[in-house]
């Protein structure tokens, strides 16, 4: 069944044909377009594979009921106004901007199917019953497979006996995700591993039960009903009301002969308050400001005027005098020639006043210039960092450096420092927020991190320098330089990317969600894809799995490594894999072997958890050949 093909234009006829409409339109069809009748005709051959397709179809009840009723609700969906959205006009205080994000959409597909779990069934003795002879187990399974029929999988729309399975009586059976599950089809066989929500058996047979030392082993088999979803990301834009200046609202009062007046203003998040009270009248009573020929509004600038005056005056004193103290003794010459008011003088006069001008605007402009060489320094120290933000002499770009302290594996200290310069930092995002990626799923993940890597792999310069610093002062072997620089990324504290805001409701994953719930939780927000660019990390510091296996791929890579970045969508993790000799877990294939490296924690490599180590699930999304 196909629901983008049009199978009552096929046989021409209308939607609500009868069945026996149908059928005689099918035998006018199929007599008309007959092969025998049409011999080595192309055209025929295939308008006679739609007849007999629209025919299975709509010739069969339960078939053409399922049809129907999807190309009924795409038809209603197609048909359906927007409603006219009058455009809102802002308030005064108000401005309304588009905003571009990243939002979640999810799409089920429904499917049905085969499920076989072999089971080992436990003995529980506190709920066996002696005198009754009844023996309860508990069933736990050992191995879980799904067959499944392409025809047996439907697109968004759930089919009417999927929802009556769902709502009727079923089996609470607990069956372990992800299912390895075989589709066929006209292609063949294909294997997925599922994660099959809302799952439902109906009902079970048991075969092939055997007993051993007390416990049973044994197969549970049915017909099982769910659907999985699959998450894509869609840009999406909203409407952001910002809130700014004063709401027009004012607020006057008399106060021991003086009115005062304060106003109202909003916050951004569209709250009020209220400003300070301020003077807006002399202190006098029942006096109006208007019987010497001036009003309040001048009385008001003057005094901010004269306020203003004593400021500038206070700063002069305190940071321009001081040095100009120099010149005092020929500003006395000055006085002095003012007072000898002789027109012999005056000429001398006006050449020492000229000559004590140029003296002062000399001053002024080397104390502005001391003043701008000074480049600003912020300084932010902890225990195991320093960030410093530091002005490029010659330049308006700014370096972003930190100091790194952190231990291998075997206790040796190493520290270093890097910079990574604003203007990169802000060309990586701004590559980030605009790549396109022409692809879905699997391949557009990898294609999204080839064209990252291919951005950012020549602005790490100031890394490499204090890598090669510490190489070429410990005198590191490649392994032990490999150790060194992954041992550094592991020891940078862990931090959650996400695409949208660091809020659980937005997101389906399980681990998300109970990483935000917690209290020490540290997440990036907002960005693009979920990951942070080398550049991007290496200046912020926030990265999860992904942006530190990218970093750790990147360098090694420019390092003449043999390095792969691995990727698992049932794990939704990362992990690098590296061509040295370690013992321990390794990806083995075509390519070659790769001991595999955790990235988020502490480890040495080839140690893996048990819950990430099946490496059936792990696929090499990146690899770099020296």
């Amino acid at each position: 069944m196909d629901f983008n093909k049009d199978y009552y234009r096929v046989l021409g006829l209308k939607v609500k044909a009868t069945a026996a409409e149908v059928k005689a339109a099918y035998r006018s069809q199929a007599k008309k377009f007959h092969p025998d009748l049409h011999p080595n005709d192309p055209d025929c051959e295939s308008r006679i594979k739609e007849i007999n397709e629209a025919w299975e179809v709509l010739g069969n009840g339960e078939q053409r009921f399922i049809y129907d009723t999807f190309k009924e609700a795409e038809r209603a969906e197609a048909n359906k106004v927007p409603p006219v959205q009058e455009p809102v006009k802002p308030k005064p205080g108000q401005r309304t901007s588009t905003r571009k994000q990243w939002a979640a959409r999810e799409k089920k597909y429904y499917l049905s199917g085969e499920l076989v779990m072999k089971f080992r069934g436990i003995q529980d003795e506190f709920l066996t019953v002696d005198v009754l002879k009844e023996v309860v187990y508990n069933l736990k399974p050992t191995d879980v497979r799904a067959h499944i029929k392409q025809d047996d999988i439907f697109y968004e729309a759930m089919p009417p006996h999927f929802r009556a399975r769902f709502d009727g009586p079923k089996i609470n059976l607990k069956v372990p995700q992800p299912v390895k599950a075989t589709v066929s089809g006209p292609w063949g066989n294909r294997h997925y591993l599922l994660e099959i929500k809302d799952l439902v058996i109906p009902t079970v047979t048991v075969r092939d039960v055997t007993k051993d030392d007390g416990d049973s082993f044994g197969t549970l088999s049915g017909i099982f009903y769910g659907y999985i979803s699959i998450v894509q990301y869609v840009e999406v834009e909203s409407q952001i009301t910002e809130f700014y200046g004063p709401t027009g609202k004012k607020d006057f009062k008399t106060e021991q002969g003086g009115r005062y007046e304060r106003r109202e203003y909003y916050h951004a998040d569209g709250s009020t308050y209220w400003s300070n009270w301020a003077a807006t009248g002399p202190k006098s009573t029942g006096y109006t400001g208007r019987r010497y020929g001036y009003d309040k509004r001048s009385v008001k600038a003057a005094g901010d005027a004269g306020c203003l005056s004593y400021v500038f005056g206070l700063l002069f004193l305190i940071f321009v005098l001081p040095k100009l103290i120099w010149i005092w003794p020929v500003g006395l010459l000055f006085l002095l020639l003012w007072l000898i008011s002789v027109k012999r003088w005056s000429g001398i006069f006006v050449l020492v006043s000229g000559f004590a001008a140029l003296l002062f605007l000399f001053s002024l402009f080397s104390t502005y210039h001391q003043k701008t060489d000074q480049h600003p320094v912020s300084v932010v120290k902890s225990l195991k960092k320093r960030v410093t933000k530091k002005a490029v002499p010659g330049s308006r770009d700014t370096l972003i450096t930190h100091l790194r302290s952190w231990s291998d594996y075997e206790g040796k200290v190493y520290e270093g420092k890097y910079s990574v310069s604003q203007s990169a930092l802000r060309a990586a995002g701004r590559y980030k927020q605009d790549l396109a990626v022409d692809a879905e799923g699997e391949v557009a993940y990898d294609m999204m991190l080839q064209k990252l890597l291919s951005k950012d792999k020549r602005q790490l310069k100031g890394l490499y320098a204090m890598l090669d610093r510490i190489r070429d002062r410990d005198k590191l072997d490649r392994k032990k330089f490999a150790e060194m620089f992954v041992s550094m990324v592991q020891d940078i504290p862990y931090a959650i990317v996400l695409p949208q805001e660091c809020d659980s409701s937005l997101y389906h994953d399980r681990f998300i969600s109970g990483y935000l719930g917690r209290t020490d939780a540290r997440c990036d927000a907002n960005q693009r894809f979920g990951i942070n660019t080398p550049v991007e990390f290496l200046a912020g510091l926030n990265g999860d799995c992904d942006t530190r296996t990218l970093l750790i791929f990147t360098v090694l890579s420019h390092y003449k490594y043999d390095v792969a970045l691995l990727s698992s969508t049932p794990y939704s993790h990362s992990l690098i894999g590296v061509d040295l000799p370690y013992e321990g877990a390794a990806y083995e294939g075509p390519e070659g072997r790769y001991v595999l490296w955790e990235t988020t924690s502490k480890s040495a490599p080839g140690l893996l958890p048990n819950d990430i180590n099946n490496l059936d699930y792990w696929r090499i999304s990146l690899i770099s050949k020296p």
